[in-house]
């Protein structure tokens, strides 16, 4: 896709937004998550291995 892109929209999202009603060539706002953007900088920078310390450290837990 030359001019453009394809992206994948959570169902829930998709109900809770107006993006059923958007066609091509629509504006939209678009942003990415938090967690992607840990894991495009961990992963550019070389390393390897995300580990629970490391999400940990960086304000993620367990707690359910």
């Amino acid at each position: 896709m030359p001019d453009g892109f394809t992206v994948a929209v959570i169902p829930h999202t998709l109900l809770m937004t107006n993006l059923l009603s958007k066609g091509e060539g629509s504006k939209v706002n678009l942003e990415t998550d938090l967690i992607g953007k840990y894991v495009e900088k961990f992963l550019t920078k070389g390393s390897s291995r995300i580990t629970e310390d490391f999400l940990s450290e960086h304000g993620f837990s367990r707690k359910r």
